[in-house]
């Protein structure tokens, strides 16, 4: 079987850098689900320390050869896949309007003046961009956000959008294209 794993890109004046392959983006995400679940690793706001030497570990065993190392490979990712998981919990949280969920391409679906005025750092390329780890990942970083009466977990959320939603019937395709996806208006 041939490596498909990832090799170091060159950039110039800044070194190398490490592009992670879809193949190591899944592992990964089941890596940190398994930490998730492991209360040796998971702490109150996130994971104990020496968690990414654990990750380490892990990924070694579901990909033999890989070499990604702690740091700063997982480190590095780890971040990122945070800061992209917040900033979408954001654009479908209560304090931004406009914004959708489409389930079924893992992406989320916004009106590009409402994504460019929401402006949101972390936000940058996620416009239409597929997020397969999303669900994943709120059982991961989504009890690390929730806050006030109302807080409700991610996973808990879509599930009661889609428990209201098979209630009703769709009359028409449109119907059943907005089905596909969860409106931020239905948190309200």
């Amino acid at each position: 079987m041939e490596n498909t794993y990832s090799e170091p890109v060159n950039e110039g004046k800044r070194g190398t850098k490490f592009q992670w392959t879809a193949e190591e983006d899944d592992k990964l995400v089941e890596c940190l689900l398994e930490l998730a679940g492991d209360v040796k690793w998971k702490a109150e706001n996130g994971f104990k320390a020496g968690f990414t030497a654990k990750l380490e570990e892990l990924l070694e065993k579901k990909l033999p050869g890989c070499g990604i190392k702690a740091s700063p490979h997982i480190e590095s990712r780890y971040k990122t896949l945070r800061k992209q998981y917040r900033a979408i919990a954001d654009m479908l949280g209560p304090n931004a309007s406009g914004f959708g969920w489409n389930d079924n391409e893992k992406m989320v679906v916004v009106e590009k003046q409402i994504f460019e005025d929401w402006g949101h750092p972390d936000a940058k390329g996620l416009r239409n961009k597929r997020f397969p780890h999303f669900d994943d990942l709120a059982l991961v970083f989504g009890k690390d956000r929730a806050s006030g009466d109302r807080a409700q977990h991610a996973i808990d959320a879509t599930e009661e959008l889609a428990r209201g939603q098979e209630n009703q019937s769709p009359t028409n395709e449109a119907e059943t294209e907005k089905k596909c996806w969860y409106r931020r208006d239905q948190w309200k």
